[in-house]
């Protein structure tokens, strides 16, 4: 007598699914910081492009162009809500009804940290920058290690630094 096997015993599947599981556990943790550090790699790429963008921007209108998070009108420093890219006319560091809006950025998560020591950063016609320091871009927690800084010099220049950083 013949007998045609056409699929899996209980006992095949449960093994399978033990298996499954042991490795979903082993793997769903190192997943979670391969996300974290992707997002402070996305962050900071993000950031280093639009401090590149305002940079560019002042050389070629040939005016001020400031980047800060905007409390109504004001430069206020709260990098971790976001910031605003714009021409600003009149050197005020602060949006006044002369300037023109460029862009406005959220950061990559509402749990995300974005740190600077001044509220606002500006690049003159000649591309330098009346600031300097880093930012740090700390996905998740204020002490993420895989936090990101960008430095910025006086002279405009930009630089990743890569793994560094906290945004406490």
């Amino acid at each position: 007598m013949r007998y045609d096997n056409q699929g899996l015993t209980l006992v095949e599947m449960l093994v399978t699914m033990v298996v499954a599981a042991i490795l979903l556990a082993i793997a769903v943790p190192a997943m979670e910081g391969i996300s974290e550090d992707s997002r402070g790699r996305s962050g900071a790429d993000v950031l280093y492009q639009d401090l590149m963008l305002a940079r560019q921007l002042a050389a070629s209108y040939q005016n001020a162009v400031t980047i800060c998070h905007l409390d109504g009108s004001d430069c206020d420093g709260d990098w971790d809500q976001g910031y605003t890219i714009f021409i600003d006319a009149d050197r005020s560091n602060s949006f006044t009804s002369g300037d023109e809006q460029i862009q406005l950025r959220r950061l990559a998560s509402d749990q995300d940290f974005l740190n600077y020591d001044a509220n606002f950063v500006r690049f003159n016609a000649d591309g330098s920058s009346i600031n300097n320091g880093d930012f740090n871009y700390c996905p998740n927690s204020q002490t993420s290690s895989y936090s990101r800084t960008v430095r910025l010099a006086s002279s405009g220049m930009l630089t990743h630094l890569g793994l560094s950083g906290s945004c406490s």
